[in-house]
């Protein structure tokens, strides 16, 4: 997500762009993920630039990353 669309984004719900921990995830596509965030409060922001890199992992840079979290 674009900076500018995540801002917009975060304004409609209400989410202040701060440092701190401005979010809470709930849900998320893969359980192993949501396990590893599972009752934490996170920064959006934070959250958005984990997931641009994880966009650039290959499935076994995935696995790794998934072994070391846990």
């Amino acid at each position: 997500m674009e900076e500018e669309e995540l801002g917009k984004v975060c304004e409609e719900l209400g989410i202040e762009m701060t440092i701190d921990s401005n979010c809470h995830i709930e849900d998320a596509r893969d359980e192993r993920f949501l396990n590893i965030i599972a009752d934490e409060d996170v920064n959006i922001d934070d959250l958005n630039y984990l997931m641009k890199r994880f966009d650039g992992f290959s499935p076994r840079e995935i696995e790794k990353f998934y072994a070391v979290a846990f």
